[in-house]
């Protein structure tokens, strides 16, 4: 075995030890939320300017589209070596029914959570849908006051782009650009909604209500869903490996997605570097800690189970309208998650270890 294969095991005898570690490549080339520092940095609230907000959504848009049509190219590779096959294994009839499946709400809004805030026919197709809700409103802007628009691909991206090609040309393709996609795509959109939500162009938001950011806040909802769908024990994205071999190449080809993963959303990161002008959700949090009173309080943090996003009753969410020190059972009862938008009983105290986990009320 060489080096650069180091990693692999020699032989995985369950599809449960292949996810985990494929959960690690994750890892390794920090694309969690606790990790990745595009992420990190988009959370942290900082205020973009539109030429780098404009960047951002035409790479994206870019992404959404190559993913959409890769991975139904990818479906039909892995179709026809099933057709060849006189009796195709069932594992492999279910992954490709789930493959279907999740990518068709990419194409057609399948799941409730998407269909009900989506355009409907053509205009529904996730790229078109934020070509024409996200990036459309503010090149109109820009257009407007004789701005430069910059529709470049960003090198990372590009690689992306190019490999996921690479990929439609392998049965096993499809697998793991949605067991991938499918792990960091809430994490995607939960940093647009930090970014977007703050863009302001003379003192005004561009994109001042709910339904002007529809097309990300109905996707971290339904990527919760997603996510369980491609790790399902039954149908889940791994179960498309049925030998060793077939496992050890999942995992090449997946460590090499992870990578370039890893260089577009650092692309990202540094549009966004160059783009901020102020970041008021740190400010806010940097007064928090300033104030007298404040620090004579005891402050606990909470979790989500579905997401982990943190509430940290000193910091607060002053973006959402909750004050830095507010106490979680202060909090409005229809509060719900900033990440995944689950109520406040799905939340539990963030307890130090050896400690019992305590429950939100």
């Amino acid at each position: 075995m060489t080096k650069q294969n180091s990693f692999l095991p020699e032989y995985m005898s369950s599809f449960e030890v292949l996810d985990k570690t494929i959960d690690q490549i994750l890892a390794d080339f920090n694309l969690t939320r606790t990790t990745n520092s595009y992420f990190l940095m988009a959370k942290q609230g900082p205020q973009i300017n539109l030429d780098s907000a404009i960047k951002l959504a035409v790479n994206w848009r870019e992404i959404t589209k190559q993913f959409l049509f890769t991975v139904l190219t990818g479906l039909g590779t892995l179709a026809d070596k099933m057709r060849n096959d006189n009796s195709p294994a069932y594992d492999l009839i279910a992954v490709l029914q789930n493959g279907i499946n999740v990518i068709s709400d990419d194409l057609s809004n399948i799941c409730p959570i998407l269909g009900e805030v989506a355009p409907k026919g053509p205009e529904g197709a996730h790229y078109i849908w934020w070509e024409n809700s996200i990036l459309n409103t503010m090149t109109k802007i820009a257009s407007q006051k004789n701005f430069t628009i910059n529709r470049t691909v960003t090198a990372g991206v590009q690689k992306l782009l190019s490999y996921m090609v690479e990929l439609t040309k392998l049965p096993l393709g499809a697998a793991v650009q949605l067991r991938i996609v499918e792990a960091i795509a809430m994490d995607i959109a939960v940093a647009f909604r930090s970014l977007y939500s703050l863009l302001t162009i003379d003192g005004k938001k561009v994109f001042p209500g709910v339904n002007d950011l529809a097309w990300v806040n109905a996707h971290i909802k339904a990527e919760v869903n997603h996510h369980k769908q491609v790790k399902d024990g039954d149908s889940g994205m791994v179960n498309i490996a049925t030998t060793p071999e077939e496992q050890r190449t999942l995992l090449v080809l997946t460590k090499k997605y992870a990578e370039c993963w890893a260089l577009a959303l650092k692309d990202f990161e540094q549009i966004v570097t160059e783009g901020i002008t102020t970041t008021p959700l740190m400010k806010a949090c940097n007064e928090a800690q300033d104030a007298p009173l404040l620090q004579e309080r005891q402050f606990r943090q909470w979790y989500c189970l579905i997401c982990d996003f943190i509430y940290d009753e000193a910091l607060g969410l002053p973006d959402e309208g909750i004050p830095a020190g507010t106490l979680f059972e202060d909090i409005p009862n229809d509060w719900s998650c900033s990440d995944c938008n689950v109520s406040k009983r799905d939340f539990a105290l963030l307890t130090k270890p050896g400690e019992n986990l305590q429950l939100a009320s």
